[in-house]
Formats: structure tokens, sequence, C-alpha cells
């Protein structure tokens, strides 16, 4: 018997997750509406209406991101059933 020999089985997943890449996606897209945010109180250009530009880029951001993450999973997931 020897000792501190691993053996491994471990295949990586084939498939990507739409779902989780949806949801990576949002939270990427929370992420840098919120630097965007930043960036605009530091150097103090915020609109009239912050509460409606806040929200309309959270929503932006996470719709855009989501829908940018999941189109990568399906396009990967796609050419890597064709290999």
């Amino acid at each position: 018997m020897r000792v501190g020999v691993l053996k491994r089985s471990f295949e990586p997943n084939p498939r990507w997750s739409r779902r989780s890449s949806a949801i990576n996606g949002g939270l990427a897209g929370i992420a840098i509406a919120a630097l965007h945010q930043v960036y605009h109180a530091i150097s103090n250009n915020s609109p009239d209406i912050i509460y409606a530009y806040v929200i309309g880029e959270m929503v932006a951001g996470v719709a855009g991101g989501a829908l940018l993450f999941t189109a990568i999973s399906a396009l990967r997931n796609c050419l890597k059933r064709r290999r």
C-alpha cells in the first residue's frame, strides 16, 4: 500500500449552467453600475433626479450583465458540443 498517492477521477463539467451564468452576470452588472455611481459621486456629476437615475442604471446593469454572461455560456456550450 502506497501512502500519499491520490487518484483523481475528476472531469470538468462539459456544460456551463446558463442559470448560474445569469446570476454571475447580474452580480457583475451590479458591481459595474455601483462603480459607475461612485465615479459620479467623486466627480460631483449627479443628475437632478438621482433615485431614478441610480435605479435605472442598476436595472440596466443587472439585465445587461445577465444577458451577456448567458449568451457567452450558451455560445461556449454550443461550441463545446461540436467538438
